[in-house]
């Protein structure tokens, strides 16, 4: 997404009341309850034009200010800064946890933080030396052990509290290094996970974005080198001649045809693997590790083609216990690996395959299947134990919408939308989460048509989820009502998982479920 003027502006005036809060809090330890803003003001020594006392009054529906409370409660303290707690569908939380005059110093702790949304990733402030003021802020990865911190700034370098000046290139690197870590934080954990299995399946509803996600990952592993991610897509048809190696007719110079080996797909990959990342020694190939450049083999729809008939004896060297000249097998057709041809038949060398075939330490495979297709259970226990599962929802992909739609209104609403129906959808019996749409059907909508998004992309999807289910015409219907709310009734709570708003669940049944 390309950030505006405005996400910078909007970021800036949260982290003013951030520190204004807290600020405030500071003066008036000793007070326990919630205050007239004027009396917290007086005790902070601030007048009517401190701009500190301007910003927090900005936020303020009462002169009443909460002193202390958790973001994700929605205790008063939340309620203060709607103005720019949410953006592009995430919600941003700020917890103060106060104590008592005995127990002060919670304030001035990590109990005390601004995150966005169970992001992993907070915002803390620095005192100086009286703990009165703040004198910076920073960045840290909470789920670090031990924490680790990203980026600080000065609050002077920041300019906060400076309303004459426009934002600094400090407040800008800020929020993108954040906004940076926010938006690809999936992203990086899969990235890491595929890193320490070698073999990754991802699992999800549809639209997800799954093979979007494995050549994004493919990319941030290999450094974006085209030549060092390859993606293939399994169907039914798919054999072990296409993936691994088999007899190809070839026509000779008298145009007699013949049978020769040809390298799959998967062999081929593994062969350009090989070369980058093992040296030939006297003893044999010798991995060059962390040196060694990373490969990345996508095999997309993994589930649609009979696995164990693809990947024949590969079984074994696939297994990330067995990678490299450990796990070295012959191929069933071995005995015609001998001599390395170009692309135009001439002899190249030796085959560096010729002593047996075997997976590269460097090479890495990134499976992708749709959830709702339950044929994985058909899968050999041994090929699904050599790989990892991680299941991608679409309540972990929102921000694929952020390229898709520039119109942040919009953006919103279609979050909205889907959060609501994506809830709806999980309540009706026989559908569960993994029935859900993912937001790259709500990356096609055309400006802000959601009548045609429906009836063009999302309608029919659903009615073949409700294909045989009793009074589906009646559940299609509540699924439509739940599309056309653009309110957000549903939420994400600290799970990842939808969950419908309290105060209006009742609501929700009426207008949503209840109607006839």
């Amino acid at each position: 997404m390309n950030l505006s003027e405005k996400n910078y502006n909007d970021f800036k005036c949260l982290l003013e009341y951030f520190v204004a809060h807290l600020e405030l809090l500071a003066a008036n330890l000793s007070i326990k309850d919630e205050k007239d803003f004027s009396i917290l003001c007086n005790n902070a020594n601030w007048d009517s034009q401190d701009p500190r006392r301007i910003r927090i009054q900005e936020a303020l529906s009462s002169n009443n200010i909460g002193l202390a409370g958790q973001g994700y409660n929605n205790g008063p303290i939340q309620q203060q800064i709607q103005k720019w707690a949410n953006f592009n569908g995430k919600r941003i939380c700020i917890s103060v946890q106060k104590g008592n005059p005995k127990g002060s110093e919670r304030l001035f702790s990590r109990a005390t933080y601004l995150q966005w949304e169970d992001a992993g990733y907070n915002i803390r402030c620095n005192w100086n030396s009286n703990k009165t003021k703040v004198d910076s802020i920073y960045i840290v990865d909470i789920e670090k052990k031990p924490e680790q911190v990203i980026l600080t700034h000065q609050i002077n370098d920041l300019n906060l509290f400076v309303e004459e000046s426009s934002c600094t290139k400090k407040l800008v690197e800020f929020f993108n290094t954040y906004y940076d870590m926010i938006i690809n934080r999936f992203t990086n954990e899969i990235k890491l996970q595929v890193e320490s299995n070698s073999n990754l399946i991802l699992t999800g509803a549809p639209g997800t974005g799954k093979t979007y996600l494995a050549k994004e990952i493919a990319k941030a592993m290999t450094g974006d080198n085209e030549a060092h991610y390859e993606m293939v897509q399994f169907h039914p048809s798919y054999d072990y001649s296409d993936f691994v190696e088999g007899l190809r007719p070839v026509k000779n110079a008298n145009g007699n045809i013949g049978f020769e080996r040809k390298d799959g797909v998967f062999k081929a990959f593994c062969k350009k693997a090989l070369v980058d990342g093992y040296t030939m020694t006297e003893e044999g190939w010798k991995y060059k590790g962390e040196k060694a450049p990373k490969y990345v083999f996508i095999i997309d729809e993994i589930n649609r083609g009979e696995m164990s008939k693809i990947f024949g004896e590969l079984f074994f060297s696939i297994d990330p216990g067995y990678r490299g000249t450990d796990g070295r097998i012959n191929t069933q057709y071995q005995n015609l690996v001998d001599k390395e041809y170009d692309g135009n038949g001439n002899e190249v060398g030796e085959d560096v395959f010729k002593e047996g075939f075997f997976v590269p330490k460097n090479v890495y495979i990134i499976g992708t299947m749709n959830d709702i297709d339950r044929s994985v259970e058909s899968m050999d226990f041994a090929m699904r134990r050599r790989f990892a599962f991680k299941e991608v929802r679409a309540t972990d992909r929102e921000t694929m919408l952020d390229e898709k739609i520039s119109d942040d209104t919009i953006r919103n609403e279609a979050i909205n939308r889907m959060r609501n129906v994506n809830y709806r959808i999980q309540t009706i019996e026989g559908l569960n989460e993994a029935y859900h749409i993912g937001p790259a059907y709500f990356g096609k909508i055309e400006g802000d048509n959601f009548t045609e998004l429906w009836n063009n992309h999302i309608k029919g999807l659903l009615y073949e989820y409700l294909r045989g289910i009793p009074n589906a015409k009646e559940f299609l219907d509540s699924l439509e009502r739940a599309f056309k709310e653009k309110e957000p009734y549903v939420t994400i709570n600290n799970n990842g998982d939808l969950e419908i708003d309290a105060s209006k669940s009742e609501d929700w049944k009426n207008k949503i479920v209840n109607k006839q």
